[in-house]
């Protein structure tokens, strides 16, 4: 093999690499911004919940008693 074909052969493979990396890192993004939406989302449906969790208990109960 001459220089020029190891030196081609290698190029083609370290850009592959490059391109298959930033489609694999795209991917991650994508999914976890799809995940975070999902959290936003679960936390907008679950609102009156998670409300009624923080400030219906007793130690809140008790905390505002002492105000």
């Amino acid at each position: 093999m001459s220089f020029w074909n190891v030196f081609k052969n290698t190029a083609y493979a370290r850009a592959s690499w490059v391109i298959q990396d930033k489609i694999i890192d795209n991917v991650n993004d994508i999914q976890e911004a799809a995940a975070e939406q999902e959290r936003i989302d679960s936390m907008i449906e679950n609102s009156n919940e998670i409300i009624d969790a923080v400030y219906n208990n007793p130690f809140t109960k008790e905390r505002n008693k002492n105000k």
